[in-house]
């Protein structure tokens, strides 16, 4: 604006200024605003990635659980329980244990 009082710029000429400026304003506004929608949507993506990671995680650990004592975790027995599902993984178990002993012994 400085620069145009110094050259003694006409009406028009501050006017045409002020126009491209208020232009420019707009489409960084706009800019930012796209910006912004695409920040919110890598952040809902991270959400839902790490949120399936750390249920995937519980999943392995009782996984390696039940491999390692060839017992369904306690936390899925409740469950069962609860909602009256009967486990036919327990009698599998037994069988596995069974059969390890008897392999032991041979």
């Amino acid at each position: 604006m400085d620069e145009l009082i110094q050259t003694e710029a006409t009406l028009d000429d501050v006017l045409g200024y002020m126009t491209d400026q208020l232009s420019m304003r707009d489409k960084q506004k706009s800019y930012l605003e796209y910006v912004q929608r695409g920040k919110t949507t890598i952040q809902a993506a991270r959400n839902t990635y790490y949120g399936a990671i750390e249920k995937s995680i519980v999943e392995v650990k009782l996984l390696k659980q039940f491999a390692e004592e060839l017992r369904m975790p306690k936390e899925i027995r409740d469950q069962a329980n609860e909602t009256g599902v009967e486990l036919r993984i327990v009698a599998l178990s037994l069988k596995c244990i069974l059969l390890n002993i008897v392999r032991r012994c041979n």
